[in-house]
């Protein structure tokens, strides 16, 4: 396709398995033809494309615009050269073929109002967009009064606004290995510009060769063919090469992260402003491996400035945390090849700390510095190497993220998700229920628990909320024996941290035994005597997020018992009322699994155990009415909730990470607490009855909420 003028493209345009022969004066090929400019708004692909001598994809004259702004850009197995078959069913092949995605040209007389615009090309990606070449960009210049320009990672919006972008522009030649001429070939992007990077990363991988071609670079001086990292990062792995005349780095924003075998040849390497170099690769792969950047400036190479060292990002608070820094550790930042060093730099700084100095008292703790080493032997110190001198002390002080309280506040939870169903379940042996004349009763209910636990005492609380059901049924065995009944549930839902990123997700399942019996003292007085043996079976699932670090999983099961006795005297009173002042012991035993978390900071955690031993003591004031001419029950209770044993869950934690280890604990609640609790209870006719309840339990600046609502049916 031959355009003039400009071109603007939509969005996502894709081009796929097309092929050109072009006679055209102002360009020799490119599927997309143009002497203008033509921009990509928001993504493109084109792949497998074939032109007869150059531009597999696009050839032009004028200015590119490529923009990866909610959508990716890539371009992969574009063509041209070899031997070219167009087959019977319509699609073509390409036997030994070269590579290329772009080709720009530049003509022997350019008019003064095109000089700008001439040869140009801005590649811009945003944060977590990619712009990727698997196939190599390629130029040619008939004009040295027009040198052209490749712009990375800086655009202009609608409103004519410069904008910088942070995403990845990448030159691979992963689909290009091996030594025959043509693989050789696809794998240079022998593309002539002053080129510079603004911001987010350039990446060369696979043995991609960028820049100029070497030969014609030291043959022809210091010509336009610049490399420069004015903000961002150049990332140089696999064998990959950067060619330019000129190379510099602007300052501590210009980073440097080469992989195990990295090359940057050069006629004049400008480092004396400084640089950042992120030692990404050498920690991946050990300290030892690689020789870091092989730098060929055959003219001169000047230092200067400040080395930073790239320990901030995402996980920075934990970067110095991992044993690797418990020892001396040397890192591998460049070789100057050709000798030609002028100047040193003047220290190494941390990003984390501003200073030369890391002293945290939740990591290792050391100090930075820099030195030219003669690593050949050859008498010239040829290697730079950052040089870590650690402390030789141990983490002085646990981070308060890492502790853990809320995997051992999960069995609070699971407690409390016992006594949701174990409470409830007592609740159901009214004065009505015993006094039944229909012996078997079968009932069900919704169950909802939520609870506000303020960190406190140094230990991070929590926010719990779940829902879930009960059914169950009871049976009088004998005006002595009392009623027996059985339960089952379940209640699903999660606990947050109150303190931290921190999520878990709780599936708690059920069952419960209990009894009641009735004895009369007198025609206006009675007592209750009630108790429940209930067992619940936790499964948690917690994912912690470390001060926006990747996520961390783990998974366990917790145990819990509850066994409750209540003993309780009513009396009747005039106008319907009901006092009934009771005593309750409720005893809770709890056991969480040991576990290890799965991810980079992942922890194992030691087995913990809960017990609690609280008396309800209180008075409940109820009355029954009509409504519609159905007997309506209602009964509010009050009661002082204090605890003669609290054993709060402890257990040991352990990070692989920092290869550290610690008593985590949860978070322990006041011992004494008030409790409030509503129930009501509707008779529809003499078998069919609907219920609801609401409990309130407050302990210091912690609550606790339980609901239940369900129908019952007598028979």
């Amino acid at each position: 396709m031959g355009f003039h003028g400009e071109i603007a493209v939509g969005a996502n345009a894709t081009f796929i398995n097309n092929y050109a022969f072009s006679n055209s004066t102002t360009a020799s090929g490119g599927v997309i033809c143009s002497s203008g400019d033509i921009s990509f708004s928001d993504g493109a692909t084109f792949i497998n494309n074939y032109a007869k001598t150059s531009g597999g994809a696009i050839e032009l004259a004028g200015k590119l615009d490529l923009l990866a702004l909610t959508k990716d850009v890539l371009f992969s197995g574009n063509m041209t050269g070899g031997v070219f078959t167009r087959h019977d069913d319509g699609t073509f092949s390409v036997e030994n073929g070269v590579a290329n995605a772009i080709h720009l040209t530049t003509g022997a007389t350019i008019p003064e109002s095109a000089i700008e615009t001439q040869g140009s090309l801005a590649l811009a990606a945003e944060e977590g967009r990619e712009i990727r070449f698997n196939d190599p960009i390629t130029s040619r210049s008939e004009n040295s009064d027009c040198p052209m320009t490749l712009t990375l990672n800086r655009c202009t919006d609608e409103e004519g606004n410069i904008h910088d972008t942070d995403g990845t522009i990448i030159f691979s030649s992963e689909l290009y290995q091996g030594e025959e001429a043509h693989l050789v070939a696809s794998r240079y992007n022998n593309f002539v510009a002053d080129t510079t990077l603004y911001g987010g990363t350039l990446l060369l991988e696979h043995g991609a060769v960028f820049g100029r071609n070497l030969e014609d670079m030291r043959n022809l001086g210091n010509d336009s063919s610049s490399l420069t990292v004015e903000k961002g990062t150049l990332e140089i792995i696999g064998g990959s090469t950067a060619n330019a005349a000129a190379f510099s780095l602007s300052g501590r924003d210009a980073v440097l992260r080469p992989g195990d075998s990295a090359f940057i040849n050069a006629n004049t390497a400008d480092f004396s402003r400084g640089f950042t170099f992120d030692m990404r690769h050498q920690l991946q792969s050990g300290p030892g491996s690689g020789p870091g950047l092989t730098l060929s400036a055959a003219q001169s190479f000047t230092a200067g400035g400040l080395i930073g060292v790239a320990d901030t990002g995402s996980n920075a608070p934990y970067f110095y945390a991992d044993r690797s820094w418990k020892q001396d550790r040397v890192f591998h930042v460049l070789t100057d090849a050709e000798h030609t060093l002028q100047g040193n730099f003047d220290g190494v700084v941390s990003q984390a700390t501003g200073t030369d100095r890391v002293d945290s008292p939740y990591s290792y703790t050391g100090t930075w510095s820099h030195r030219w080493t003669d690593a050949d032997g050859d008498g010239y110190a040829e290697q730079l190497q950052l040089v870590w001198k650690a402390d030789g002390t141990p983490i002085s002080s646990i981070d308060p993220e890492l502790v853990g309280e809320l995997a051992f506040n999960s069995l609070w939870s699971s407690a409390s998700n016992a006594a949701a169903l174990g409470g409830n379940v007592l609740s159901r042996l009214n004065v009505f229920r015993l006094a039944d004349k229909h012996a078997r009763d079968l009932w069900g209910m919704g169950l909802g628990d939520f609870a506000r636990q303020r960190s406190r005492g140094g230990a991070d609380g929590y926010d719990y909320s779940g829902g879930g059901y009960s059914v169950g049924a009871d049976s009088g065995f004998g005006h002595d024996n009392g009623i027996w009944g059985i339960a089952f549930g379940q209640l699903y839902g999660h606990a947050k941290s109150r303190g931290f990123q921190g999520r878990n997700t709780q599936d708690t399942r059920m069952g419960s035994l209990y009894w009641g019996r009735l004895l009369e003292e007198s025609r206006r007085a009675r007592w209750t005597f009630k108790g429940s043996l209930t067992w619940a079976e936790t499964h948690n699932k917690m994912t912690s997020r470390l001060s926006g670090a990747p996520a961390s999983t783990g998974k366990w099961n917790n145990e819990t018992c509850l066994a409750q006795a209540e003993v309780s005297r009513t009396a009747d009173y005039a106008g319907g009322w009901r006092l009934t002042p009771f005593l309750r012991v409720e005893f809770t035993h709890g056991r969480q699994d040991a576990f290890r978390e799965q991810g980079g900071y992942g922890r194992d955690f030691g087995g913990a155990a809960l017990k609690r031993l609280s008396i309800p003591v209180g008075l409940e004031i109820g009355r029954t009415d009509e409504w519609k001419g159905r007997p309506w029950a209602q009964a509010l209770r009050v009661s002082y909730v204090g605890d003669v044993l609290q054993d709060v869950p402890e257990g040991t934690v352990y990070s692989p990470y920092s290869d550290m280890s610690w008593r985590g604990r949860a978070v322990s609640p006041e011992r004494h607490g008030f409790r409030a609790e509503y129930n009501t209870s509707l008779q529809c006719n003499e078998r069919w009855s609907v219920y609801g309840g609401y409990s309130l339990e407050a302990r210091g600046n912690s609550l606790y909420h339980r609901v239940n609502a369900g129908v019952a049916r007598s028979f």
